[in-house]
């Protein structure tokens, strides 16, 4: 069965881009929810045992979970609580079917290489991870409230494009990271950046779930790209700032504090 996706008309006071196509998604429940689980977001990569139903649940499309493919791929999440109703979101990537996303990556391909013209001539130029991190934060700000007021205007479909946040304007931390996770996985498919990337996420109790970039270079170093909270550098830096997320994978924290 072809995938569908329903194309309602956005809410007249919220931004978007022209000539782009709206995307519609609603949170639907697909797993059921452990009676007495605290709130909290479940990564597939962390739970096979729920990787075959939510397989059957969104066939043709690889879930996109830790050290796996982003574009072409839909990142589920799982949310909640104590007398909850479970529900979740299915965020398709696919920039086939989202020209939002071409577009996007084109016009931070010029950004780069007017950035790498600059610094030819000044000496001067920023980063590759800096530039897609301040690109992420300009296209796809966080944005709460919008994310809220895009879930009370759209109808129900079982899945929703990542672009259909980049016509409204805003998002949270999982759009931010799928976001710069696809603009770096395209320049490292097209031989313009080296290294692998990864969209990471994790629960900590009493504050709740939260997903980032993870990029990792040829030499092995982990640079964390965060938008949600204004945080890009390495996870060594991120781990010596006490305030932080806790980005590290299980068994990292030691090697790293170590280094």
């Amino acid at each position: 069965m072809p995938e569908k996706y329903t194309i309602p008309a956005p809410a007249a006071d919220t931004p978007q881009d022209k000539g782009y196509m709206d995307y519609t998604r609603h949170l639907h429940q697909f797993l059921e929810w452990k009676e007495g689980a605290e709130m909290e977001e479940l990564d597939p990569a962390e739970h096979p045992e729920l990787i075959s139903e939510l397989a059957h649940k969104h066939r043709g499309r690889p879930i996109i979970a830790r050290n796996m493919p982003i574009d072409g791929g839909v990142y589920l999440t799982v949310t909640g609580g104590v007398n909850t109703t479970p529900h979740g979101e299915a965020i398709v990537v696919d920039s086939e079917k989202q020209p939002e996303l071409k577009a996007a990556y084109a016009q931070l391909q010029r950004i780069l290489k007017r950035q790498k013209l600059f610094s030819r001539f000044t000496g001067k130029g920023g980063s590759t991870i800096q530039t897609v991190y301040d690109y992420v934060r300009k296209r796809l700000p966080y944005d709460l409230p919008l994310v809220k007021k895009v879930e009370a205007a759209v109808g129900r479909s079982d899945k929703v494009a990542l672009a259909a946040y980049l016509n409204y304007g805003g998002g949270v931390c999982r759009h931010q990271a799928l976001f710069a996770g696809f603009l770096l996985e395209r320049l490292i498919k097209e031989d313009q950046f080296r290294g692998s990337i990864s969209v990471d996420r994790s629960f900590v109790p009493r504050k709740g779930g939260h997903a980032w970039t993870r990029y990792t270079s040829p030499s092995g170093q982990v640079i964390i790209i965060d938008p949600a909270q204004n945080f890009v550098g390495t996870l060594k830096e991120a781990m010596e700032q006490k305030k932080r997320w806790p980005y590290a994978r299980p068994g990292e924290g030691e090697l790293t504090a170590g280094k």
